[in-house]
C-alpha cells in the first residue's frame, strides 16, 4: 500500500514526460519534467504521513495513557495513606495503649454494635489494599497492546496490591478458643498487649476478664486485680466484689458457670438475628 503510493505518481509523471519528449516540444517537456517532479514530491509526502501518522497516534495515545496511570497512581497514595492512618488508630502498636487508657475520649470507645468490637491486634504483616486493580485482558489481533502501556499499569497494581509491616488482628466474636503458642515469653508478651487492649477498648459491663493463675505465675498476673472487667458480677469478697481468678480451669468454671448459663441463654434468643453477643468472657492461662 505504501509503495504503491509513491510508484503511482512516478508513473504518470514518466508517462506524462514521455509524451512531451516524444512530441519534441520544449514546452512540452519542461511541463512533464515538472509534473515528473511534482508526482515524486507528492508520492513522498503521502507516504511520510502515511507512515508519521500511526506513530503519532500512538505517541498520544501512550501519553494520555500514561498520565492516567499517574492520576490513579496519587489517588492510590491518598487511599493508602488513608487506610494506614485508620490501622493505625483502630489497631496501635502496644506502647501507645497507654495513652489511650488517659484520653478519656477513646478509653473503652468499643460498643457491641461497632465493627471492631472485641478485634485485637496480634501482630504487623503485609495486608491487602482496600481499593483492587484489575486489567481488562481484551486479548486477539484486533487488540493489540502498547508495551510501555502494559508495563506501567502492572507495576502500579503490583505496588498497590498489598501493605506491608501493617497491624494485623484478630476478631474474638469468630473464635470462642484462641490459644497463643510458641516462645512462652513471646506468648505471654502476646498474651498481655491483647488483654490490655481488651480492657483499655472494651466496657466493663461489655467484656468480662477471668484470670487462671497457677501459683509459679501468680506475681505476673498480680495487675489484673485492679481491673473492673475483672469484678464478678454477683459475688463478694467482704465489701469488694470477687475478683474472677482461679486456679484451675475447673475451678474457673465453677466460679462463672452461673454467668455463662445466662449468656448462653441471652445469646439463643438472639441467634437467628445476626446480631453478635453483646458480652464476652476471656481468661488467659
Amino acid at each position: 500500500m505504501s509503495v504503491s503510493m509513491i510508484i503511482m505518481p512516478i508513473l504518470g509523471g514518466g508517462g506524462g514526460l514521455l509524451v512531451a519528449v516524444t512530441n519534441r516540444n520544449p514546452l512540452m517537456a519542461t511541463a512533464g519534467a515538472l509534473f515528473l517532479v511534482g508526482a515524486v514530491v507528492i508520492g513522498v509526502i503521502v507516504l511520510i504521513g502515511q507512515r508519521s501518522g500511526p506513530r503519532r497516534e500512538l505517541r498520544e495515545a501512550r501519553e494520555r495513557y500514561l498520565d492516567y496511570v499517574e492520576d490513579l497512581r496519587h489517588r492510590l497514595r491518598r487511599t493508602v495513606a488513608a487506610q494506614q492512618r485508620d490501622a493505625a488508630w483502630r489497631h496501635p502498636a502496644p506502647p501507645f495503649l497507654l495513652d489511650i487508657v488517659r484520653n478519656p475520649a477513646r478509653l473503652w470507645e468499643r460498643r457491641v454494635d461497632d465493627d471492631d468490637f472485641l478485634s485485637l491486634r496480634i501482630g504487623v504483616g503485609a495486608r491487602p489494599v482496600v481499593v483492587s486493580l484489575s486489567m481488562k485482558t481484551n486479548d486477539g489481533p484486533l487488540h493489540d497492546r502498547d508495551p510501555v502501556c502494559v508495563e506501567a499499569a502492572r507495576a502500579l497494581q503490583r505496588r498497590y496490591t498489598t501493605l506491608p509491616e501493617q497491624p494485623v488482628h484478630i476478631d474474638l466474636c469468630d473464635h470462642s478458643v484462641v490459644s497463643v503458642v510458641g516462645d512462652r515469653a513471646t506468648g505471654r508478651d502476646l498474651a498481655t498487649a491483647m488483654l490490655v487492649q481488651l480492657v483499655a477498648f472494651h466496657a466493663p459491663q461489655d467484656v468480662r476478664l477471668a484470670v487462671v493463675r497457677a501459683s509459679a505465675l501468680a506475681a505476673r498476673w498480680e495487675w489484673v486485680k485492679w481491673l473492673p472487667h475483672h469484678q464478678h458480677p454477683s459475688r463478694l469478697d467482704g465489701d469488694l466484689p470477687a475478683r474472677m481468678v482461679a486456679t484451675t480451669v475447673a475451678e474457673l468454671f465453677d466460679l462463672i458457670s452461673a454467668e455463662l448459663e445466662v449468656r448462653l441463654e441471652a445469646h439463643r434468643r438472639r441467634r437467628g438475628q445476626g446480631s453478635r453477643p453483646r458480652q464476652h468472657l476471656d481468661h488467659p492461662l
